[in-house]
């Protein structure tokens, strides 16, 4: 509501995919949810293990607390923070850049980022020795390590890179050349028994695209990004989709 003061309650429970009454009496501490409700609402909310657990604990006391297995816990959260923080893949790119230089501050202003953002970031992915400081040269460098993440629906870090991702082309078409972008669009129909064979064409032409761009002089930060979703659904999904939310609301 502070971005939009039109923003309802039954707008949020339409998010959260429960009903509006279960939602107000939730909000106004009136009615304890299970916990798998809970990790429902978190996907949906994109929390990320800490608060998840916070949430879970405020509407059950028999749960052991977060802080009993605060490694594991920290662990979680910084492979968290790192695939859905879209900065942290980008220090690790810009170390491979021509004069790159370990200084907090010219990061952030290459980033365009805090710089106590970028020292969080930095220290976290020390921790999970994706990079490395070099003690003789006090130079930053790159891990062999690297994060893959599955294709599972469920991968809410990864959603909410990807969500964040498109925030980021939003404002590349805003404020970029098109000498330094290129956006592209089409709008077709389609057989969509060829899908899994055009999900693994785009993955293999992304790879030789990446392979290309990196033989160069290195010199900037870029993320490519291809789009491939369903612009029509049919009746049937539509259905399925009111039940769900219909059903989301009785607990």
């Amino acid at each position: 509501q502070k971005t939009n003061a039109r923003y309802s309650i039954r707008s949020f429970a339409r998010l959260l995919h429960v009903s509006p009454s279960a939602l107000s009496e939730i909000l106004r501490g009136k009615r304890r949810v299970s916990s798998k409700i809970i990790n429902r609402i978190s996907d949906r909310l994109q929390l990320d293990p800490t608060d998840r657990q916070k949430l879970i604990e405020a509407n059950r006391k028999d749960t052991p607390s977060y802080t009993d297995n605060k490694k594991q816990i920290q662990l979680s959260l910084d492979e968290f923070r790192t695939i859905s923080n879209w900065y942290h893949f980008a220090i690790i790119s810009l170390i491979e850049t021509k004069d790159f230089k370990s200084d907090p501050e010219w990061i952030a202003l290459r980033l365009g980022l805090s710089v106590n953002e970028i020292t969080d970031a930095l220290d976290r992915l020390t921790r999970l020795r994706m990079i490395y400081l070099n003690p003789e040269t006090q130079q930053y460098k790159v891990e062999a390590v690297r994060f893959f993440t599955g294709e599972n629906e469920r991968n809410i870090p990864l959603l909410k890179s990807h969500i964040k991702t498109m925030e980021l082309a939003k404002e590349s078409i805003l404020n970029d050349s098109p000498e330094k972008r290129d956006f592209s669009a089409m709008t077709m129909a389609i057989d969509p028994a060829l899908i899994p064979e055009a999900r693994k064409r785009v993955r293999k032409f992304t790879r030789e695209l990446t392979s290309f761009l990196e033989s160069g002089n290195k010199k900037e930060v870029y993320k490519m990004q291809i789009s491939f979703f369903p612009l029509s659904h049919s009746t049937e999904e539509k259905e399925v989709t009111s039940t769900t939310i219909r059903s989301y609301g009785d607990f």
